[in-house]
């Protein structure tokens, strides 16, 4: 781990941006589909896997990025993460047709998942053993933070400059952010990686702790996107909200979610139980996700519902970065295990959409969504139970390494 004498806060704000450009490249999208459907003459198909390709990246590429950025360097790997993320959104701004336009976003692709398992790595590095918990829960924020600031600035960038410059514009962001990381983190980043064995990463993913933090994920955007994706469309066909005012809900209910973030990071860095505070977030979640969908509570508070279930949730992913350094063997398996929680995380992304539009579909009512994200959550609890009882053989295992 690190042995820094001062967390160096400069070098983490840059992490934290980088992982924020990732996610404004998944934010950019969805407010930009009509004007690509338009000018690019795509299918409404070719249009969702425009959108959802990261996704589908993360959950078949999360763990094997993750090894490879323990293998090669996690600097190294973050600044070639940017320059993918960077010339993806370059090539899409000049892109002729919808197949060219996929092909960028493939690049793009590529980009996130390397940032998004280098990035925890290079954070520690950073940070003082004191600070680390502190550190991965503000990594924490990088995808509603990302997120909520583009799906707020797109409208307005694609009035100025058409979607070709919101593109540009992107492209140039992540490319300023490249080279002021690249200068500012010269001689950093964990141990010369290039002398790891594949036994020490095998040893790593053979530990249930990853994939248990992997799992707690994967039951939390399974709800997270399973409820806010369908959002809008839930106002619009129920309560009668016009499409403006049901997007500009969502933007809100994604912003909420940073304020649990920041709360997460706060509880972690306090030393607060993780499983103990896993589980009774995923109650809430179970509860607050039929509170959204199921017939009874009157329209008016399913916004607020939605904005609670996204500000308690939030507190989820700070908890669960928080334990990527518990459950690392060294400094060297961090992207592995970050590869793994990112993975686990994407699986749930693509699954829950899907899920939703399954059960409205097969039995015929929104209600009944509601029920399948309760079973999620319900799932969630479950597994921060058996995390908790891993971490408590940790740390009677190895007393000098316990911390929460």
């Amino acid at each position: 781990m690190s042995q820094s004498q001062q967390t160096r806060w400069t070098i983490v704000l840059l992490a934290v941006l980088a992982g924020m450009a990732a996610g404004m490249q998944v934010g950019k999208v969805p407010p930009a589909i009509p004007n690509l459907e338009v000018d690019l003459g795509i299918t409404r198909l070719t249009a969702g896997w425009i959108a959802s390709i990261f996704n589908a990246m993360g959950a078949l590429a999360g763990v094997a990025a993750g090894m490879v950025a323990d293998r090669l360097g996690h600097r190294r790997v973050l600044l070639i993460g940017l320059a993918c993320l960077g010339a993806g959104s370059a090539l899409g701004a000049a892109a002729p047709d919808g197949a060219v336009l996929l092909a960028s976003r493939f690049l793009e692709g590529v980009g996130f998942v390397t940032i998004v398992v280098a990035a925890p790595a290079l954070i520690v590095a950073a940070a003082t053993v004191r600070d680390q918990r502190l550190v991965l829960g503000i990594w924490s924020l990088y995808m509603p933070a990302g997120m909520t600031v583009m799906m707020l600035a797109t409208p307005t960038l694609i009035q100025a400059l058409g979607w070709r410059g919101l593109w540009a514009v992107n492209a140039g962001l992540v490319i300023a952010i490249a080279v002021v990381l690249g200068a500012t983190t010269r001689g950093l980043g964990a141990p010369p990686a290039v002398t790891r064995h594949w036994a020490e990463v095998a040893r790593a993913l053979a530990a249930p702790g990853p994939w248990l933090l992997g799992l707690m994920f994967t039951t939390y955007t399974i709800q997270w996107f399973g409820v806010l994706s369908w959002l809008p469309t839930f106002l619009i066909e129920t309560g009668g909200v016009a499409a403006a005012s049901a997007a500009l809900i969502t933007a809100g209910a994604v912003a909420c979610n940073m304020a649990g973030n920041l709360t997460g990071t706060w509880l972690a860095h306090r030393g607060v139980d993780r499983s103990r505070t896993l589980m009774v977030v995923c109650l809430c979640l179970a509860v607050l996700s039929l509170g959204v969908y199921i017939d009874g509570p009157p329209p008016a508070l399913k916004p607020i519902f939605a904005a609670a279930f996204s500000l308690i949730g939030g507190v989820l992913p700070a908890a669960v970065f928080s334990g990527v350094g518990r459950h690392s063997g060294s400094a060297g398996d961090i992207g592995t295990v970050s590869g793994v929680v990112v993975q686990f995380s994407n699986l749930g992304a693509v699954a829950g959409p899907p899920l939703i539009a399954a059960a409205v579909g097969w039995f015929g009512g929104w209600s009944d969504a509601g029920w399948v994200l309760f079973a999620a959550g319900m799932a969630g609890v479950a597994v921060a139970f058996a995390l908790g009882r891993v971490e408590r053989r940790l740390d009677r295992a190895s007393p000098a390494r316990s911390r929460p």
